[in-house]
């Protein structure tokens, strides 16, 4: 790889890295799952969500991602789907009842998830966002400015979409330390409260780009 590149390279690694910071659906249902199941569950969740960006990533490296942006009906459906999917987590979490976290059995809804809806519900979290699509084409957008060889690209790529699930899993690892996870889950019934208010939030958030 040209050495000349490395500079430029960083830079996007960089600002991709400083994107994931920003907290999301996919931030608040990584914590959610790090705290009720097993960190397997946190791996295929992550997985998920990694390649619902690998995805987006392949549209944008292809050029698909215009074409998905101009088409009015293609961004519609993105949108509608991914506020139906956050309206549908935020008004499930909203609606439980403290006494359905009385003497819950973390083992039992370990028992009702499985490792394939684990995954499921990462993609759909990943591919329904359409602030995925919309950075990523602006993140590729800037990269295709500068004259540089498909290797490169496919490089960083891959490279962003390893490290959205690196991120995801070690989010989910602290939330695995002992003391982290006992507290956690005896403050459960206040934290789902929290994220369905705040994908609730996001779900409007979204109908205002209609």
């Amino acid at each position: 790889m040209n050495t000349e590149l490395h500079p430029f390279i960083i830079t996007i690694m960089a600002t991709h890295f400083v994107a994931l910071l920003s907290p999301g659906p996919d931030f608040a249902l990584v914590v959610r799952t790090g705290i009720k199941n097993h960190f397997y569950h946190s791996i295929f969740l992550s997985l998920g969500i990694s390649f619902a960006n690998l995805v987006i990533i392949t549209t944008c490296i292809f050029g698909l991602s215009q074409t998905i942006k101009d088409s009015v009906l293609l961004m519609t459906i993105i949108k509608t789907f991914g506020v139906a999917f956050l309206s549908f987590i935020s008004v499930k979490l909203c609606l439980k009842k403290r006494n359905d976290y009385k003497d819950i059995d973390f083992k039992g809804e370990q028992e009702k998830s499985t490792y394939k809806n684990s995954f499921f519900l990462g993609f759909l979290s990943g591919i329904t966002n359409p602030k995925n699509l919309l950075f990523y084409m602006g993140l590729f957008a800037f990269i295709f400015q500068k004259s540089i060889s498909t290797k490169p690209i496919v490089f960083m790529g891959l490279w962003m979409s390893f490290l959205v699930f690196f991120w995801n899993c070690l989010i989910s690892m602290i939330f695995k330390i002992k003391c982290i996870n006992n507290s956690s889950k005896k403050l459960l019934f206040h934290i789902d409260k929290l994220v369905g208010i705040f994908l609730g939030f996001l779900s409007i958030n979204l109908i205002l780009t209609f």
